[in-house]
C-alpha cells in the first residue's frame, strides 16, 4: 500500500526500509493468551516471496532494503546510529507485530526516525485480547507513549484490526 501511494504521488526519491524476521513468528514468551493461538515459524514470508510481491507490482524495486531478522537481534543501536548518519526520517511507518515481544523493540527503535507528521500505523492494534488495549501490541504502544518525545493523534482505523496516529510535538 505504501509503495502504491508513493508510486501514485509521483516520490520517486523515497526509500523504503522493511524489517521483518522473514522466518515468521518468534518463540511467544509473554503473551500467553496468543500462545495457544499462534506457533514458532507462523504467518511466514521469505524474502524472496516478500519480493515477488512487490515485483508484481512493479514498484520501486530499487529503493527497497530488507534488512532480515528477529527484532530484537535486527534493531540494534549500530543499525540506528548508520540509518541516522544516513538522514533517514519516516514519513510512514508500519508496525506489523501480533506479539508484545516482538513490538516493544520496534518503539524503541523508532523514536529517532519520527518528524511531525509521520503516520504511524499498528496493523495488529485490536489483535486478540478481545480489544483490551492493555494487553499486546497495543500495550506495547501505550508503554512507548509514556516514554516518547512525541505525542499521537489519533488518526485512522484500518480494517477491523489496524489504527493509525500522526506524530506531533
Amino acid at each position: 500500500m505504501a509503495l502504491t501511494e508513493a508510486r501514485h504521488h509521483n516520490m520517486d526519491s523515497i526509500n523504503f526500509l522493511a524489517f521483518d524476521s522473514f522466518a515468521g513468528l518468534p518463540k511467544n514468551k509473554g503473551d500467553d493468551e496468543l500462545g495457544e493461538k499462534w506457533e514458532i515459524g507462523e504467518l511466514a514470508t521469505t524474502e524472496e516471496q516478500f519480493m515477488d510481491l512487490i515485483e508484481n507490482h512493479r514498484l520501486y524495486l530499487e529503493r527497497i532494503k530488507l534488512i532480515p531478522g528477529f527484532y530484537k537481534t535486527s534493531l540494534i543501536e549500530s543499525r540506528k546510529q548508520e540509518l541516522m548518519v544516513q538522514g533517514y526520517k519516516s514519513s510512514f511507518v508500519c508496525i506489523d507485530c501480533d506479539l508484545y515481544e516482538s513490538a516493544v523493540p520496534v518503539f524503541q527503535f523508532i523514536e529517532e526516525f519520527l518528524q511531525e507528521g509521520t503516520v504511524v500505523y499498528i496493523d495488529d492494534y485490536w489483535a486478540g485480547y478481545k480489544g483490551n488495549p492493555n494487553k499486546g501490541v497495543s500495550k506495547s504502544f501505550t508503554e512507548f507513549q509514556e516514554t516518547s518525545n512525541w505525542k499521537f493523534a489519533e488518526y485512522l482505523n484500518i480494517s477491523w484490526l489496524g489504527k493509525s496516529f500522526i506524530t506531533y510535538k
